[in-house]
């Protein structure tokens, strides 16, 4: 079959992974390295070791629609090269990684605040102690580490597995509730 003189490629450049390949019988595709398992959204994964800190990367997710920041660059998780974060494992042995999510406050109270400025806005952040919603920001634990006072290897555990949708529910005078469902 005779190729149209004015036909466009259907496919794009070559990039990291693939390689397209234009012969005479057609084009091809070569995978030049096999496709990652468990790429999801919010997947956590160790990024090694800076001195005495332990860095984490998370695969870019989304909270209503918004990607968050990574606490410890104050980038948004999908700028490249990945954002690194810090595990907050302090005098202990455990460290939690949350998805901060907090609101405009008074009068309007938009939730989750979509201003990248403001301290309400959806933030992915190691801390030393479990956390607890309030009135002003709601969490969800993604991921938690688990650091061997022996060997110092540090093992990872993971909760959530892909985007969010989140609400935040407030009547009268009660602690704000948030509730969270996958997308």
């Amino acid at each position: 079959m005779k190729k149209p003189a004015n036909s466009q490629p259907v496919f794009g450049e070559s990039g990291a992974g693939c390689t397209f390949l234009n012969t005479g019988n057609g084009i091809s595709v070569r995978v030049d390295t096999p496709p990652q398992a468990n790429l999801h959204p919010f997947r956590v994964r160790l990024a090694g070791r800076q001195g005495a800190d332990f860095k984490f990367s998370v695969t870019p997710g989304t909270i209503n629609g918004l990607v968050p920041e990574v606490y410890d660059s104050a980038d948004l998780m999908t700028k490249l090269p990945r954002p690194l974060g810090i595990w907050d494992f302090g005098a202990g042995d455990f460290s939690w990684l949350y998805l901060k999510i907090g609101n405009t406050g008074s009068p309007s109270y938009i939730f989750p605040d979509p201003t990248p400025a403001n301290a309400g806005f959806p933030m992915v952040k190691a801390y030393n102690a479990q956390q607890t919603s309030t009135d002003a920001e709601g969490f969800i634990l993604l991921a938690a580490a688990h650091k061997d006072p022996a060997t110092n290897k540090v093992t990872l555990f993971q909760f959530v597995t892909g985007s969010l949708w989140g609400d935040r529910v407030k009547v009268g005078n009660s602690v704000a509730q948030y509730f969270f469902a996958r997308v």
